[in-house]
């Protein structure tokens, strides 16, 4: 039986109290709440020592994940 539909493409394991998700066109992050924290990124990565890979405009980069 179907509960809900799935809102996210990809969860990645949570890592440091985020995890790296994408919904739809966008990536970001989810907290252990369930807050999307930084949804402007074309893909994500985890996150270790807070910072995570992120990729926007065709570009990777390193971004910091602040509490």
């Amino acid at each position: 039986a179907k509960v809900t539909d799935a809102k996210y493409q990809n969860i990645f394991d949570y890592n440091e109290e985020y995890a790296a998700t994408k919904n739809g066109d966008v990536a970001g992050f989810l907290n252990k709440t369930g807050e999307e924290i930084a949804f402007e990124y074309e893909e994500t990565r985890n996150v270790y020592n807070g910072l995570a890979f992120a990729k926007k405009d065709g570009k990777w980069g390193i971004i910091k994940i602040e509490k």
